[in-house]
């Protein structure tokens, strides 16, 4: 796509709504999935140039022309006895604070590093082991370390220097689903839209992205990780999938606080318009670009569940999921494409799928609303709501807060604005104490599950604050003994929006 470089959770998993197949790929003639899948741009070309295999990577190792300074070098002598000076001499480049790059180098004898951390993983006479390459000088490999040849099978570089850039689109993410050289490795774009949720496209956790209706609800398979503009960096534990089009919730692994969620539009997109798409995807000249881009496209058309665009260069490997905005709101994501103009694409046809999301603004409101997992205080993450016990298994009806450690008893679940059941014993639920049935007292317990109004806690997603049904201007709150340190003891309290009433 056409892109202007920029300086550039609140809860569980609710029922799916719709109970349509999403369409895959194909049904789009001549587009398919925007997901990287780390395949080396050009391969076949390299192989037949110079005899050597590229095959996976991160984008940030490329092959390049062996001059200048500040490059990985590697050389071979391929053909036995034939010691020609350029020949089989192979040069990369790193392009980031990390790289990593799979590839089959034969009878390689000895690698130059740069700055980085790099190391060369290597197989001889069917052996493979690591290799540290030294900074700016030369590592003897194979035949460069012993009387044996080698082959080169992999680059890794770590230690780089990174200053995380400014940015007009700080709720976005990178979205990585399993290893860039792993068989299955995918990349994509997110976006926050609830501080422990994620909204991107389906297809990136697809076995194959053409099916994406094959993603099926809860933890991803593969080990799927999101990392935001400031470095941050949240673990995706698990999948809430629409089943009618290519788009999915992902629940993380712990609140993000720091940043904003994105504004969601709910104006249906009309013939004409004009989107700003943002992702993380190749550009005409880029692999794997730093930085988030975003470009203009024209709405085509538009049906129940997509919106048709194009531009000069469509979106492109890795910008699927990514927002196109309309006046600052996100409306669509982006799913498949014809990757017209897009670097490593030799594509003859163009124009750009999007899925819109204006409907859907309300399904996410509740799913990220509801609540499975543990319930963490905003004024110390490290603490979260628990049920005391009193030996494994029995909870004695007393609420704290405690340090978070994973165990049932600190787990809660309920659908938005409802009961919040406890993990231990699933019959208890979160209650307010009351005097008489209608007042309450300020006390905390866990109750016999009653549906009562002081067992329902309504989500207030503005500041994460929890409004007890009874008395919605009293919420739960960690007591402080002077604003700042939490005491461990629960109660209801008037709302204040302080830290100590904020739930994550």
């Amino acid at each position: 796509m056409r892109r202007i470089p920029r300086l550039l959770t609140v809860f569980g998993a609710m029922a799916l709504c719709g109970a349509a197949a999403v369409p895959t790929a194909a049904a789009d003639t001549g587009r398919s999935p925007a997901v990287e899948d780390y395949g080396y741009p050009g391969a076949a070309q390299v192989l037949a140039d110079r005899g050597i295999t590229l095959l996976k990577g991160d984008g940030h190792i490329t092959f390049v022309t062996c001059s200048g300074t500040g490059l990985i070098e590697v050389r071979s002598t391929n053909v036995p006895g034939d010691h020609g000076s350029d020949l089989y001499h192979y040069c990369f480049k790193i392009d980031g604070p990390v790289g990593d790059l799979t590839l089959n180098i034969p009878n390689a004898y000895q690698v130059k590093g740069d700055n980085h951390d790099v190391q060369a993983t290597v197989t001889v006479n069917d052996k493979t082991s690591t290799v540290a390459v030294d900074k700016n000088g030369w590592t003897g490999v194979g035949v460069g370390a012993g009387p044996d040849p080698a082959t080169l099978l992999e680059i890794k570089a770590t230690g780089g220097s990174s200053t995380p850039p400014a940015t007009d689109y700080p709720y976005l993410a990178k979205v990585a689903v399993g290893a860039p050289t792993s068989a299955n490795g995918r990349g994509c774009t997110g976006f926050l839209v609830a501080p422990r949720w994620l909204a991107t496209a389906t297809s990136c956790f697809a076995d194959d992205p053409a099916s994406p209706g094959t993603v099926q609800a809860g933890a991803p398979s593969q080990a799927s990780t999101a990392t935001f503009p400031n470095g941050e960096v949240a673990t995706i534990t698990s999948l809430t999938p629409r089943t009618e089009r290519d788009f999915v919730l992902a629940q993380l692994s712990k609140p993000v606080t720091d940043i904003a969620p994105a504004l969601l539009g709910s104006a249906v997109p009309a013939v004409g318009d004009n989107l700003t798409v943002v992702g993380y995807g190749r550009t005409a000249s880029t692999w794997a670009p730093l930085q988030p881009h975003a470009g203009a496209y024209s709405v085509g058309s538009v049906d129940a569940t997509t919106v048709a665009v194009s531009a000069s260069v469509d979106t492109c490997k890795g910008d699927a999921g990514g927002p196109a905005l309309r006046n600052g709101q996100i409306v669509a994501i982006s799913s498949v494409s014809a990757q017209h103009g897009c670097f490593g694409s030799a594509a003859g046809t163009s124009g750009s799928t999007e899925v819109r999301t204006d409907d859907l603004a309300s399904w996410i409101k509740q799913t990220t609303g509801a609540h499975n997992g543990p319930l963490q205080n905003g004024m110390n993450l490290t603490k979260c709501l628990d049920a005391q016990t009193f030996q494994a298994g029995t909870v004695t009806g007393t609420v704290q807060v405690w340090d978070c450690n994973g165990g049932p008893q600190q787990s809660w679940s309920g659908a938005a604005d409802t009961q919040l059941h406890n993990g231990m014993v699933t019959t208890k639920c979160l209650d307010a104490q009351t005097l008489d049935g209608r007042t309450l007292t300020g006390s905390i317990q866990v109750w016999d599950c009653n549906g009562g109004p002081q067992q329902q806690w309504i989500l207030d997603p503005s500041n994460h604050t929890l409004h007890n049904g009874m008395d919605n201007t009293k919420c739960l709150d960690a007591q402080t003994l002077d604003g700042k340190t939490l005491t461990g003891s629960m109660q209801v309290w008037s709302c204040n929006g302080g830290p100590q009433q904020q739930w994550f």
